[in-house]
């Protein structure tokens, strides 16, 4: 089972109130403690997204879940703009919903995650924050009593003969770590852990692949199709192994589609989700830009970090399953041109295929949203393992 390392706060630089955890999502049975889990919370780009899940004789149900629109002016750019207003957003919410208490694990926007792999000469795990922390001055380009940095064990690597720890060091700037944590506080939440999206993604592809993940040589590919942007995460062996933020997300298909045909953004969102967006001017150029935004995220990842290539194999990268999630998995034949073009078989990747629906839950309208429903689910995961 991979490890997780984190460094003390007084080492890392992290924030006053909780460090940035980080949690590897290994592949192996789930230990579920508690009857109920924390709330998973996604703060995305522009709704609040919140799961929380119950177990019984070891199978999973989602036990509450709620989807809202973020006001305006509360949360821009993955940052916290004004923390009293999410607040009471998140007040609101917790007027309509009936969780299990109000203990929460949420991830920060991926847009202020700064995400490196990096590799170090073989060391006692006590030494680890100071080399980190001496690593992230070269690698992180942030004051670092201004940065909550922390760091996942991924593994060893034979590198030249020698051996080597490769980490995946993750820096936050505080104010942005800070600023959730006020306006989560401020709701009356209570904070367990904050991580990055990434993580939480990986626990839904494990639970896509029960067993099968785990000692399979080829690459998993998860893309979250989000708002204003999209997380792509590669796996091996169940394991993290890259992730990369996309500049492409649903707004960019909006925009491009809304200005070719001189239509309002509203108007060109409802064709997009509702009609063969490939017929819709300009819907196809945004495609082509993510398509090929995914395809150099991949070849970046087999010409610098893969590797397969070691110790005279010659084995070759093989990606051999897409999960496609996010708002943008209800977008038609979208998945499917990805798939194409990136010569592998797309999936839509849905927490109902693993997890049974509460009996109070109204089915039609999880039936509609349970595609962005996976980075809170994974979140809620968190700790169950």
């Amino acid at each position: 089972m991979a490890e997780t390392l984190a460094g003390p706060a007084e080492e890392t630089g992290a924030a006053t109130a909780h460090n940035l955890l980080l949690q590897q999502a290994a592949p192996r049975k789930m230990r579920l403690k508690g009857r109920y889990s924390k709330i998973g919370l996604d703060l995305g780009s522009s709704q609040i997204k919140l799961a929380q899940l119950k177990h019984k004789n070891g199978q999973i149900y989602l036990w509450q879940y709620g989807i809202y629109p973020l006001p305006e002016g509360a949360l821009e750019g993955g940052k916290v703009e004004d923390p009293g207003l999410l607040a009471e957003r998140l007040q609101w919410v917790l007027q309509r919903r009936r969780f299990h208490k109000r203990r929460v694990n949420l991830c920060v926007g991926s847009q202020n995650v700064v995400l490196r792999q990096v590799l170090l000469p073989e060391m006692h795990p006590k030494e680890i924050p100071s080399a980190v922390r001496w690593e992230a001055e070269k690698q992180v380009m942030m004051p670092l009593e201004e940065t909550v940095v922390d760091y996942l064990y991924l593994g060893r690597r034979l590198v030249d003969d020698k051996m080597m720890i490769e980490l995946a060091l993750v820096a936050v700037p505080k104010e942005v770590v800070n600023g959730y944590l006020e306006a989560v506080t401020g709701a009356g939440f209570y904070p367990e852990a904050i991580e990055i999206e990434p993580l939480a993604l990986q626990r839904m592809l494990n639970l896509e692949l029960p067993g099968g993940a785990a000692g399979d040589p080829a690459i998993s590919m998860l893309l979250d199709l989000g708002a204003e942007y999209s997380n792509l995460v590669l796996l091996k062996n169940g394991h993290f192994r890259f992730a990369r933020t996309l500049s492409i997300g649903v707004d960019h298909f909006c925009r491009r589609v809304a200005e070719a045909g001189q239509l309002s953004l509203e108007t060109a969102r409802r064709q997009i989700f509702s009609r063969d967006p490939f017929s819709l001017d300009g819907f196809q150029d945004v495609a082509d830009d993510l398509a090929n935004q995914v395809s150099r995220s991949i070849e970046y990842y087999a010409n610098n970090i893969w590797d397969g290539k070691r110790q005279g194999s010659e084995q070759e990268m093989e990606i051999n399953r897409m999960l496609f999630c996010g708002g943008g998995a209800a977008i038609d034949r979208l998945a499917s041109f990805l798939g194409f073009e990136l010569k592998v078989e797309p999936k839509l990747l849905s927490p109902l295929e693993f997890i049974q629906a509460g009996k109070k839950l109204y089915q039609p309208d999880l039936e509609q949203e349970e595609n962005m429903l996976n980075v809170a689910v994974g979140l809620a995961l968190r700790g169950w393992r």
